[in-house]
């Protein structure tokens, strides 16, 4: 009776494993669609060079508060944060 509870456990964990993995694969392909749309200025479903550092750019300016050309740790965790929230759907 031991041997197949084991057995059983070990099932239902590669499968929450299974389903864990495909959750987050879901999500990093959600999170890469969506910077596709923000990065994508002209909508022609691909990013140029200068598309993608003019994003980044302009995000960079965004959190650089006091416009010193470099982001203290308040303003790069003010980013982060920013940037989880909208690939979790908060923004």
């Amino acid at each position: 009776m031991k041997v197949i509870n084991k057995c059983l456990s070990g099932l239902i964990l590669i499968g929450l494993s299974s389903n864990l993995a495909q959750a987050e694969h879901k999500m990093t392909v959600e999170n890469a669609d969506k910077m596709m749309v923000m990065c994508d200025a002209n909508k022609d479903g691909m990013i140029s060079k200068d598309e993608h550092s003019k994003h980044h750019t302009d995000m960079f300016a965004k959190y650089d508060k006091n416009a010193d050309g470099m982001l203290s740790k308040e303003e790069h965790q003010m980013a982060v944060m920013d940037m989880h929230k909208m690939m979790m759907g908060d923004k």
